[in-house]
């Protein structure tokens, strides 16, 4: 909710009672970039994700201020592959990085006879294609660290048997998409779930 509210007797309040006053946040919204901008000027920009979600946080740490704004700003919308042995292969649109396993739940699961802890991410695909393989086995298990985040542009492959040529497969799909996937996807930079959490 948008708008301007008063504030309490002491001056100041906490942005985690600005949040509720202003009748909680609405999303998605892009957490890591949270702008402050002071009346008394300068702006700083936060990580809120910590703030708001790890266990222990004073409350009091980040302060709101008479004249102070908080923006909160939109999740940059995305674009993911999910091909093989799924269901709804193809381009899904999500709300900033996501985890191969949530990329796995958008495509309707897999198929009977999918390769599961012999999937593939490829990253930088076309240009420069790296190729990570994914266990989604040890994920199920309950090992976050295989649970590996996608970007922009990204594609995750389920296989029907192992050892398949990935790349191979990938020119043939992708080919109606090689021209507009994102520069972006050139990072090799790979984070797992857990360590986004951490």
């Amino acid at each position: 909710v948008s708008g301007t509210f008063a504030m309490p007797a002491r001056g100041e309040i906490s942005l985690f009672d600005a949040i509720a006053l202003a009748g909680g946040l609405k999303y998605p919204l892009d957490l890591g970039a949270v702008q402050i901008l002071r009346a008394s000027g300068g702006s700083e920009v936060i990580d809120a994700n910590g703030y708001l979600f790890e266990k222990g946080q004073d409350p009091d740490r980040v302060l709101i201020r008479p004249g102070d704004t908080v923006f909160f700003p939109p999740a940059r919308e995305i674009g993911i592959f999910v091909l093989g042995m799924v269901n709804r292969p193809g381009l899904h649109r999500v709300h900033g990085p996501t985890s191969g396993m949530q990329a796995l739940a958008l495509a309707d699961n897999m198929k009977f006879g999918a390769v599961l802890d012999d999937a593939r991410l490829v990253r930088g695909f076309p240009s420069t294609p790296e190729v990570f393989r994914v266990n989604f086995e040890k994920v199920l298990e309950g090992d976050p660290d295989e649970n590996l985040m996608m970007n922009d542009g990204d594609v995750l492959y389920v296989p029907e048997s192992v050892g398949s040529d990935v790349l191979d497969t990938l020119n043939r799909a992708m080919q109606p998409f090689s021209s507009a996937l994102p520069m972006a996807a050139k990072s090799s930079q790979l984070y797992s779930a857990s360590q986004i959490q951490r």
